[in-house]
């Protein structure tokens, strides 16, 4: 019975690392190229320098943003999302569990959590000029408990609480004599599911805020939110309204599924051979070198050889566009 039983775990195992094959290769994108953003959103960390920031996900700076939230260029995306987005969103969904419960997981997180160990602290004030900041801290809590009994006061009030908090912040990060390495262990943390766990439930409570029903308005040749409050906020929050209502009631209930179970399995899974190039769906590669001059001259294997220099101009120009378009 032991021995059927392993031979079923084990033909159930290969079942999904087939599916979660496919699902990539129906993307275009290479077995690398999906887990590199993979590992790198669950991480919340696209920085190639050894040295990571963190930040919180309030969409306060796009830029900053970046380097913690990325989508991958998929070229055939409009055809794909008139098709069952909800499959493809399932399948995903198998293709991201499988790869966290994979050795090929185990080996690039560990790869990405030693590579961001940080190997300095900042600057930390000595024990005299700690004691002047406290003093300072408790001063502007003072003057701002005094603020708010003052009626004539109340407009200076949010500026004077928002002074308070980065004294507070400020304050809190000199009190660790190592900040760097203490953010750092909670971002990468020893047992990947812990951080795994901690994205599954940031997305539960952030696609909750989503309003699948806010119109668009357009302007030029881009569209945005009617209500400018939403403009304001995350990539991620964004990506989650993009990809509809429908999409993201089947990742809510895969989310919560996972939950209820083991997060990481102890028995791995071998994940199919992966490379170090980009896919197309066209069934073709790229490497990564290959792929930024693609986008910056306009030039690809894949165009035609007869294009005039004109064309060719043109062609990456609207290459150069569609990636602004995406950042932005």
């Amino acid at each position: 019975m032991k021995r059927i039983f392993a031979t079923a775990t084990v033909f159930v195992t290969l079942g999904f690392v087939k599916l979660a094959e496919d699902i990539i290769s129906t993307l275009g994108l290479s077995q690398y190229t999906a887990r590199t953003y993979i590992l790198g959103n669950l991480a919340g960390d696209f920085s190639n320098d050894g040295e990571t920031t963190f930040q919180e996900d309030d969409g306060a700076d796009m830029y900053s943003e970046i380097n913690h939230f990325k989508t991958p260029y998929v070229k055939d995306l409009k055809a794909i999302i008139t098709g069952d987005k909800v499959a493809y969103a399932k399948s995903l969904c198998e293709y991201v569990k499988t790869f966290v419960n994979s050795e090929e997981f185990a080996a690039q997180y560990q790869g990405k959590r030693e590579k961001a160990k940080p190997t300095q602290e900042p600057w930390r004030p000595d024990a005299e000029q700690m004691a002047a900041f406290r003093k300072d801290l408790k001063d502007s809590e003072k003057s701002l408990a005094d603020m708010k009994k003052e009626k004539t006061m109340a407009a200076y009030i949010p500026q004077m609480e928002e002074g308070v908090k980065k004294q507070r912040q400020q304050l809190a990060g000199y009190e660790d004599p190592h900040p760097n390495l203490t953010k750092w262990q909670r971002a990468y943390p020893a047992d990947p599911a812990v951080m795994v766990k901690a994205r599954l439930e940031e997305y539960l409570l952030l696609v909750g805020s989503v309003d699948f029903n806010a119109t668009l308005t357009e302007t030029g040749r881009k569209k945005k939110f009617t209500n400018p409050d939403y403009e304001k906020k995350s990539r991620k929050w964004k990506a989650m309204y993009r990809a509809g209502r429908e999409v993201n009631t089947a990742v809510t209930a895969f989310v919560k599924e996972w939950l209820k179970g083991e997060i990481v399995a102890k028995q791995k899974v071998k994940m199919p051979a992966g490379d170090n190039s980009t896919g197309t769906a066209s069934g073709s590669t790229f490497t990564k070198k290959e792929l930024v001059e693609q986008v910056l001259t306009g030039d690809s294997s894949s165009t035609n050889s007869s294009d005039s220099p004109g064309k060719k101009q043109k062609k990456s120009s609207l290459l150069i566009r569609k990636l602004k378009d995406k950042i932005n």
